[in-house]
């Protein structure tokens, strides 16, 4: 027998679902490309818990960082989403702004900090300043971070693809 559910506590969840929706787009072809541009470069990322007291294990140099929404339900450590990649010249001071003031590049990142905070990881990998942009931009092309607003045009990526099931 099915357990009933309170229609009330349905018709409340399905607008906050609705308010929470984000589109993920799955692209195979752009994630070998990744990794066959960058080969090592999945082995030289660091990751903590979005929090002040863990500022002093982020250093104070130029790199890229992904915001990453780790629910960590059922055990699965493995589970999570790319919500936003970044850049910056100094990765303790960008940490720092988002772990105290709980703000972000955009409103989508303000947002995703407020209502999800105890979720985040900062996860963050060093590289000069002389390449760090041009990383960043291959990283969204590849991950298509959902609140990234640049990297390629997302209506035309979007126009363009198939269910991925």
């Amino acid at each position: 027998m099915k357990p009933e559910i309170d229609p009330k506590l349905t018709a409340m969840l399905t607008v906050e679902r609705d308010s929470f929706k984000r589109i993920f787009a799955l692209w195979p072809r752009m994630w070998e490309w990744f990794r066959k541009t960058y080969p090592d470069f999945s082995s030289t990322w660091e990751s903590t818990r979005l929090d002040v007291k863990n500022a002093n294990k982020i250093p104070a140099t130029s790199g890229v960082y992904t915001l990453v929404l780790a629910p960590n339900i059922l055990g699965h450590s493995g589970h999570f989403y790319i919500m936003y990649v970044g850049k910056s010249d100094n990765l303790r001071r960008r940490f720092m702004g988002y772990a105290r003031d709980k703000k972000g590049s955009n409103a989508d990142v303000t947002t995703l900090l407020q209502k999800y905070f105890e979720y985040i990881q900062f996860t963050y990998s060093e590289a000069p300043l002389d390449s760090y942009l041009q990383l960043e931009t291959n990283i969204i092309t590849a991950v298509h971070a959902p609140l990234n607003k640049n990297g390629l045009e997302v209506n035309a990526i979007y126009a363009r693809t198939e269910p991925a099931f």
